[in-house]
Order: structure tokens, then C-alpha cells, then sequence
């Protein structure tokens, strides 16, 4: 990607505190970017298989056995 010489030109006109403002909002837009594409939604069932439910999962557990 290109920048064009009209753009360059305008931030080249920017004073220096204006200049390092547009570099934190830039910083920021690219931060934003890159979380919205690692939050892309898992396809349903991905994990299938890969998680086991052990045998007496469901069984009282003995350090609750005075609350039951």
C-alpha cells in the first residue's frame, strides 16, 4: 500500500504535537484491527472429541457431604 504525496503533505504540515497524536490514534486503529480479527467467532463443535467428561463427574463430593 501506498501513501499518497497529498496525504504525506498534510501530515508534514502537522505540528510535531499534532503529528505524535496521529501516531497514538494510528497506534490505536491498528491495536482495534488486529483484536477484531483474533476475536473471530470459533465454528461450532470445533472442540469435539477433545474434551472428556470423566466418570463420576457428577458424584456428591465427599467435603459437601455435611451441606446435602
Amino acid at each position: 500500500m501506498t501513501i499518497s504525496s497529498e496525504i504525506l503533505n498534510k501530515i508534514e504540515k502537522l505540528t510535531p504535537k499534532q503529528q505524535l497524536e496521529l501516531e497514538a490514534y494510528l497506534a490505536k486503529l491498528e491495536h482495534e484491527n488486529l483484536k477484531n480479527n483474533k476475536n473471530d467467532k470459533p465454528k461450532a463443535g470445533f472442540l469435539k472429541g477433545k474434551i472428556k467428561m470423566l466418570k463420576g463427574f457428577d458424584d456428591p463430593l465427599e467435603e459437601f457431604a455435611e451441606y446435602m
